[in-house]
Formats: structure tokens, C-alpha cells, sequence
């Protein structure tokens, strides 16, 4: 939580309009996420990386009607 803060002073757990608040990052987080997996497979040490970036990117998709 503390490093959280230091990038979002003001951020509260469960806060309102976050995600708007941040939807210009999106396309940056995901690349970032991108980048871990490939170096995750190139150290194998798969900490820290997510594959948050597929979910996040499918749900765009489908928001925007592609399959």
C-alpha cells in the first residue's frame, strides 16, 4: 500500500472512479505486462509478471464488439 501511495496519494481501497481516473494508463499497463512475460520466460522466474493484460484486453474486444 505504501508504494501504491507513493504513485496515487489519494488512493483508497474500493475508490470510486479509479478506473476513470486511470483509464489513460491502460494501453501503457498492458505493454508494461506484456514485457514481464517475455522477461519472466527469459530469467524463468515468472515473479513479478501477471497475464492481467489478455483479460484486459479481451474485455476490450468484446466491449467493442470484436471476437
Amino acid at each position: 500500500m505504501r508504494d501504491l501511495k507513493n504513485h496515487l496519494s489519494d488512493y483508497e481501497k474500493a475508490q470510486k472512479g479509479l478506473f476513470l481516473m486511470l483509464e489513460g494508463c491502460l494501453e501503457a499497463a498492458k505493454t508494461h505486462a506484456q514485457r514481464t512475460i517475455v522477461d519472466a520466460k527469459k530469467t524463468n522466474d515468472p515473479n513479478p509478471s501477471t497475464e492481467i493484460h489478455y483479460l484486459v484486453g479481451f474485455m476490450q474486444n468484446l466491449k467493442s464488439g470484436k471476437s
